[in-house]
C-alpha cells in the first residue's frame, strides 16, 4: 500500500492524469470531486483529474448522499455507479411578495426573496402557510412524495386600508379656514380697510376724517 501511495504521490507530482466517470439515473445530481462542484448529472464526458486519491460526493436535495474515496491511475478510467434512493419530498414555493414567510407544518423554512423557497419536506400531508404584515395569510396543504417536487404558488391579497395597520389612514379633510380662498378673501379686506385709513391723511385733507363718506374713524371722542 505504501508503494501504491508512493506511486501515487510521484504521478501527480509528474502531472500524470486519469479519469473519473460517473453512472448515475438521479438526473441533476451534483457531483463534488474534493470538496468542489465538479458537474451534475449526465456528465458531458468523464472527468480529467490527477491520479492518486479523492473524495467523491454526489448530491441532490430530497435524496440520500453518496459518499466514497475513489483511486484514479494514470491513463485510466475510474468508474462510480450510483443511482441516489429518494427520502423526501421537495416543495419549491413562489410568490409576488418579496419578505413572505414560509411555514410548513407551524415551522419556518425560508422567506421569499429574489427566487422561490426551496426546502425538502416529509413524505405525507403538509400544511403550508405564508404570511407577511398587511397581507391576509396564504393557507394550503400538499401531499409530499419522496424524491417528487411540488410547486406552489401564494398569492397573498393585501388587506384594506381599515383593517391594514402598516398602511397609514388617509389625511382628513380640510378645514374650511384651510383652503385657500378663504385667506385670499380675508387679505383683499385688510388691503381695503388700509387703504380706507391711509389714503385721506396721504393726500393731506380735512383733519376730520369725516368728510369721507364710507371711511372707518377712530378719533378721539372729546
Amino acid at each position: 500500500m505504501n508503494g501504491l501511495l508512493a506511486l501515487a504521490v510521484w504521478a501527480e507530482l509528474a502531472g500524470a492524469r486519469g479519469e473519473l466517470v460517473v453512472h448515475s439515473r438521479t438526473v441533476d445530481a451534483e457531483i463534488y470531486v474534493d470538496g468542489k462542484l465538479a458537474g451534475k448529472v449526465p456528465l458531458a464526458r468523464p472527468l480529467s483529474l490527477p491520479v492518486g486519491q479523492h473524495t467523491v460526493k454526489i448530491t441532490k436535495l430530497g435524496f440520500t448522499d453518496f459518499l466514497d474515496v475513489v483511486i484514479v491511475r494514470e491513463h485510466k478510467k475510474t468508474p462510480v455507479d450510483v443511482d441516489l434512493l429518494p427520502v423526501s419530498g421537495i416543495l419549491r414555493l413562489s410568490s409576488p411578495i418579496t419578505g413572505a414567510r414560509v411555514f410548513v407544518d407551524g415551522k419556518f423554512v425560508g422567506e421569499v426573496s429574489d427566487g422561490p423557497v426551496v426546502a425538502e419536506l416529509a413524505a405525507g400531508k403538509r400544511s403550508l402557510r405564508v404570511v407577511k404584515g398587511g397581507y391576509r395569510d396564504f393557507l394550503t396543504s400538499v401531499e409530499a412524495v419522496a424524491g417528487q417536487t411540488l410547486e406552489v404558488q401564494a398569492n397573498l391579497s393585501e388587506l384594506p386600508a381599515s383593517e391594514n395597520p402598516f398602511r397609514p389612514p388617509p389625511p382628513p379633510p380640510p378645514k374650511w379656514y384651510d383652503h385657500w380662498y378663504v385667506w385670499a378673501s380675508s387679505a383683499a379686506l385688510v388691503v381695503a380697510l388700509t387703504a380706507a385709513l391711509v389714503i385721506p391723511a396721504a393726500l393731506g385733507g380735512p383733519s376730520s376724517c369725516r368728510d369721507f363718506p364710507g371711511s372707518i374713524c377712530f378719533e378721539k371722542v372729546p
